[in-house]
């Protein structure tokens, strides 16, 4: 696992969730360190970079609970409007760490 430390109050303020969810906003960044980890492999990134690829990816698992369908649903001045969102919870952090990753080959 990469070596990271993301305090729980981080991604709390990032996703606006009460930090006082201490154990599923832990169970958030471990299971996104985990991605971010199989997806680094053992390629040297900037620690900033796989901090924020982490905050990014637990950002998406937690708010993937929303809408675990795959369809979010966002108010606007006419109601509210369903919006499809993306199921690959790891896509932000691989468009992120993409300039530090290897070509893939097909």
């Amino acid at each position: 696992m990469i070596p990271v430390d993301i305090p729980v109050g981080v991604l709390a303020e990032r996703i606006g969730a009460d930090p006082s969810r201490v154990d599923a906003l832990t169970e958030t960044l471990d299971e996104a360190t985990a991605i971010v980890s199989r997806i680094v492999g053992d390629v040297t990134v900037p620690a900033p970079v796989l901090r924020r690829a982490i905050i990014d990816t637990s950002a998406d698992l937690w708010n993937a609970r929303s809408s675990p369908n795959g369809v979010a649903t966002f108010a606007d001045a006419n109601g509210t409007v369903p919006l499809r969102v993306s199921r690959d919870r790891s896509a932000t952090a691989r468009t992120l760490l993409r300039p530090w990753l290897p070509p893939v080959i097909a």
